[in-house]
């Protein structure tokens, strides 16, 4: 909640230090489930209403284009070091 910034209506993001490739990491919509459920505490104690989960989907879907089941789906044929699945 630190790194967003408001200011005459407008929000700004600042400092992304848990920057992840959906891609190459099985773990990047847990990370961002994460961190929006973190922010969207923070602000339910300032007394705003907000749904984590619809919110972290929404973006999930925006930024990756993909259905978080999709990506998982993708993820269990991967091969991660001699091994497949994960």
């Amino acid at each position: 909640a630190y790194n967003i910034l408001y200011w005459n209506g407008e929000v700004t993001l600042i400092d992304f230090p848990q920057v992840v490739d959906v891609a190459r990491n099985p773990h990047a919509r847990e990370v961002l489930f994460r961190d929006v459920t973190r922010v969207c505490d923070y602000f339910k104690r300032q007394g705003v209403t907000c749904n984590a989960e619809g919110i972290a989907d929404n973006l999930w879907w925006r930024y990756s284009g993909r259905r978080p089941e999709d990506v998982a789906a993708d993820w269990s044929r991967v091969e991660v070091e001699g091994e497949v699945g994960l």
